[in-house]
């Protein structure tokens, strides 16, 4: 399984103040808000922290099909400056994060992360994220992209389609500001 997150840095800066030690609180733990704390650059820090915890929370909801609204649950350690993991329950999985000026984008995988087929930091509309989604399907695995196409669960997991058959791949979409990305495996 598969989940993916992107901030868009620019937008965040604008809409939300990730200084208020109240809303800390709600979203990291303790040793999490040590870690921003001492870090070099706490804004960067505390967005991809979240972009970890997003991208876990994506595997789990296709894990127990339900949604858990407790960011705390999933508890990030970072590694370096790309790797990272994330856990919860008995669960651990790897991320790898990718950050520019403009965005923060992380994958999580109970694998490698690394190796996970997809794009990190497209620019593109909501809906042309999820046609460059199908046609790199297409591509890599050899299919029409007009008899592929996505449908989601109620609880907006996304399974992609090739002629009404679901087809064996996870697969996790984001979208933040200006930002898009996908991520399959």
């Amino acid at each position: 399984m598969v989940g993916n997150d992107i901030i868009d840095l620019a937008y965040t800066k604008k809409t939300i103040d990730n200084t208020r030690p109240r809303w800390l609180s709600k979203v990291c733990t303790a040793s999490e808000i040590e870690a921003i704390k001492l870090s070099k650059d706490p804004f960067v820090t505390v967005w991809r922290m979240w972009s970890m915890k997003e991208s876990a929370y994506k595997i789990y909801i296709q894990q127990q099909h339900r949604h858990a609204l407790n960011p705390k649950y999933f508890v990030t350690s970072l590694i370096n400056e790309k790797k990272g993991m994330v856990r919860y329950g008995t669960q651990i999985l790897e991320t790898c994060s990718k950050k520019t000026g403009q965005f923060i984008s992380t994958v999580a995988t109970a694998k490698d992360p690394i190796h996970a087929s997809g794009r990190w930091g497209l620019s593109y509309p909501k809906q042309k994220i999820k046609e460059t989604l199908l046609a790199d399907i297409a591509k890599t695995h050899n299919y029409r992209y007009s008899a592929l196409s996505l449908r989601s669960t109620a609880e907006r997991v996304p399974f992609v389609y090739h002629n009404g058959e679901v087809l064996d791949l996870s697969i996790s979409m984001s979208h933040h500001g200006a930002y898009a990305a996908y991520a399959y495996v």
